[in-house]
């Protein structure tokens, strides 16, 4: 309850809103908290929960252009700590990114869930489709 009142009362009004991509400002605890089996090198101060958002109205390959573009400009603009967990394809470009960060340690894209689920809420597929989770740790670029 705590947890819930917590994001609807502060997190979700901080929201970053790009066209088609959303950032949660999340509090730094709780990020290590989420991704406490994975050891990403990189120091970061600031933490995201990366939210796509869908329209009926744009088509798709005008959306996922949206995509590429917001991220890429939150990875010139933005440095911190990205996680996220979705069912949807992953554009190309940001796949890149995330396995060179990979590469480096500061990254991971992996299929399931990033935190335990209760029984008979959805593990390994959603909407009949695969789920993935990841994180990245951005730098600034200089």
């Amino acid at each position: 309850m705590v947890v819930i009142a917590y994001f609807l009362l502060i997190e979700r009004p901080n929201a970053i809103r790009y066209r088609q991509v959303a950032l949660l400002p999340i509090h730094p605890f709780i990020a290590r908290i989420l991704l406490r089996k994975r050891f990403l090198q990189g120091k970061w101060n600031a933490a995201y929960e990366v939210h796509i958002m869908v329209s009926d109205a744009v088509s798709l390959k005008e959306q996922r252009n949206n995509i590429v573009s917001d991220i890429q400009d939150i990875i010139k603009t933005r440095p911190g700590l990205y996680y996220w967990e979705t069912h949807v394809a992953i554009p190309m470009p940001i796949k890149r990114v995330v396995k060179k960060l990979e590469n480096e340690g500061a990254g991971f894209l992996s299929e399931g869930v990033l935190f335990p689920r209760p029984p008979f809420v959805y593990t390994k597929r959603r909407y009949n489709k695969p789920l993935h989770h990841g994180a990245a740790i951005v730098k600034k670029e200089d």
